[in-house]
């Protein structure tokens, strides 16, 4: 299949989470190592728990018959009673425990004022789970909180679903973490990235050497790869350039099910199988490779059966700027988010695909879907956050070129726990921008380097930012407050 010959993106996802069939491959784990892996069957509880019959409260364990008739008023003497603890294991011949509160003692001999019944204040063996019972089902991913439950049941390993993915890098002066990149090289990053991504979803990976790119020299490496893998991530090779052969290595060695995919970044992914294995082709930009395992390999874990590493939230968000789409393409658009006036409002980023840098301070996702040219600034809609909304609420939009003022507001914003996100913009735009609150603050240079920042009453209501106008206050520098905007 040609590249120009390229699937939607709908298409792209159906195929990866439906043509795959989830591999069978499982492995036995110590309780500790199961954190975030997804059991593979029915983890059982190998004792009782309790063990044994236990007391529940402190004061005296006693044959319940011998408790008859006792009230406040006509106390009962017992004769054969036990001091016990709260936890402490109920004497074989006691079938209750008479609470401290309810003794009389007097010369060493204890009396009840109240009558009890069998069973009372006492924990039986088993009550919480017996030996062979069911304590986390099939397809469960295991959580921090669980492991001590999972002791406690005396079980010490768990068998969890497993898989084996190999990391191909593929490109000219690819060197590994941790060489210095000479002349024409550059650090390869794209498997340290996928390996993060994989351990967050209980997965485990094998990164392969950087193939310098060649059709035969890739397809050596996937017939190894595919030999011992469930699937196999490759980075790189999937354009049209000479040396790009990852494609014609796949085509050649198998089948390709799609090459080009109409999405933005991500366009060349292919997805084929080599001896009967998956094999996913990724850009080698980074930022692009980064989009497809969200949007392509994260679907086929979870149709595989291990669940996203952290649900994070959809949410409205307001649009500070317009969204510029091709039509026909479904384009994933950056967001950085601020919370202002209790709402979110979200600058588009760059949109690089080679940029190694590009993912630093993005908090959300926007999906403009192929038939739309985009979004005008103002308009509201859906994005898919990609990390915590506290980062978010920690950003403070500051309107304005950079200089001494910003530098200064970088600074505050730190010693106050807050991040400063610059979105720039022209000093005429600035009452503009900060009556639509589009931004926290303004800074502006003024004659003679003088510093202006710029504010409204009401952005002034919000703590952060009255926090760090405090701050430049104390150095000089007074917010001016603008009324008319």
């Amino acid at each position: 299949m040609r590249f120009f010959d390229q699937v939607t993106y709908a298409q792209a996802r159906t195929i990866v989470t439906e043509h795959f069939p989830a591999p069978s491959r499982t492995e036995v784990v110590p309780v500790a190592d199961a954190v975030g892996r997804v059991t593979a069957e029915p983890v059982l509880a190998v004792i009782d728990v309790p063990g044994e019959d236990q007391c529940l409260v402190d004061g005296c364990a006693v044959l319940s018959t011998q408790t008859a008739g006792a009230r406040q008023g006509n106390p009962v003497a017992l004769p054969s009673a036990v001091p016990v603890e709260s936890g402490d294991p109920l004497p074989d011949w006691c079938d209750a425990v008479v609470m401290v509160e309810d003794l009389q003692t007097s010369g060493g001999r204890s009396a009840t004022t109240k009558t009890v019944w069998p069973g009372q204040h006492v924990r039986r063996a088993g009550t919480e789970v017996r030996k062979g019972r069911e304590v986390l089902p099939p397809g469960h991913r295991v959580q921090p909180d669980e492991v001590g439950a999972l002791v406690v049941c005396g079980i010490e390993t768990v068998r969890v679903r497993a898989v084996r993915v190999v990391l191909v890098p593929v490109g000219k002066g690819l060197v590994p973490p941790g060489t210095p990149p000479g002349p024409g090289e550059v650090i390869e990053s794209n498997t340290a990235r996928a390996a993060a991504f994989l351990s967050g979803r209980g997965v485990g990976c094998v990164i392969r050497p950087a193939v310098p790119g060649g059709t035969g020299t890739i397809g050596d490496v996937l017939a190894a790869a595919t030999r011992d893998a469930d699937l196999v991530l490759v980075f790189g090779g999937v354009s049209k350039g000479a040396s790009d052969g990852t494609a014609r290595a796949v085509g050649t060695l198998g089948e390709i099910l799609f090459h080009g995919v109409a999405m933005q970044p991500g366009r060349p992914t292919l997805a084929g199988r080599v001896g009967g294995v998956p094999v996913l082709a990724l850009p080698g930009y980074p930022f692009a490779a980064g989009v497809v395992l969200r949007e392509l390999v994260a679907p086929l874990l979870c149709a595989w059966g291990f669940p996203a590493a952290a649900q994070y939230s959809t949410v409205p968000v307001e649009l500070a700027r317009p969204v510029v789409s091709e039509v026909g393409v479904d384009e994933f658009v950056p967001l950085t988010l601020g919370c202002i006036g209790g709402r979110w409002v979200a600058y588009p980023r760059g949109r690089n695909p080679a940029s190694h840098l590009a993912d630093i301070g993005i908090h959300a996702f926007i999906h403009v879907p192929s038939g739309v040219e985009g979004y005008e600034a103002g308009t509201v809609h859906r994005a898919r956050m990609t990390a915590g909304e506290r980062a978010a609420r920690r950003t403070l939009f500051v309107h304005g070129a950079a200089g001494p003022s910003l530098e200064w507001l970088v600074s505050a914003a730190r010693t106050a726990g807050l991040q400063v996100e610059p979105v720039g913009g022209r000093s005429a735009l600035a009452y503009e921008v900060l009556g639509a609150q589009r931004c926290h603050l303004a800074a502006l240079e003024g004659s003679g380097a003088r510093t202006r920042l710029l504010s409204t009453p009401a952005l002034l209501d919000d703590l952060r930012v009255r926090a760090v106008a405090r701050a430049a206050d104390a150095i000089g520098w007074p917010v001016e407050i603008v009324t008319s905007v």
